[in-house]
């Protein structure tokens, strides 16, 4: 979890603060004006208004974490693997067990596919949050 989180987190920072930078800054200064701490103007201002991009920000982390073989094949040892790395150990010698393999690919799209039936809308929100000024 520390390797994913090591390479994943500057992208995800850096796609997130984008989202903070397109929030007018008028927000957070009338919220300040209106009596909020600065605190308080994150909380209720700015953090609602950036929901969308940390939505899709959370999503592209999962599915890259989800999807990653690389680190999982060279730290996860022969007891613990991940989805990809099991998907790959059904080539064998006597050919690759399609059966097998169809059946892991739809249980492992599964997770990904609930996941963005759920936060669709916020995705599609955090997508073009910058697009259109």
């Amino acid at each position: 979890m520390l390797v994913y989180a090591a390479l994943n987190l500057p992208f995800l920072t850096w796609i997130v603060m984008g989202f903070f930078e397109a929030v007018p800054a008028d927000f957070d200064g009338v919220a300040m004006t209106d009596g909020a701490t600065a605190w308080g103007a994150f909380w209720r201002v700015m953090l609602p208004v950036a929901a969308p991009g940390i939505a899709a920000a959370a999503v592209l982390g999962f599915i890259l974490s989800w999807n990653e073989f690389l680190f999982a094949l060279i730290l996860g040892g022969r007891r613990m693997v991940t989805v990809p790395v099991a998907l790959a150990s059904l080539q064998t010698s006597n050919g690759v067990e399609i059966a097998k393999v169809s059946a892991g690919v739809s249980l492992a799209i599964l997770p990904m596919m609930i996941a963005s039936r759920f936060i669709q809308r916020y995705l599609v929100q955090g997508l073009s949050f910058g697009s259109v000024k």
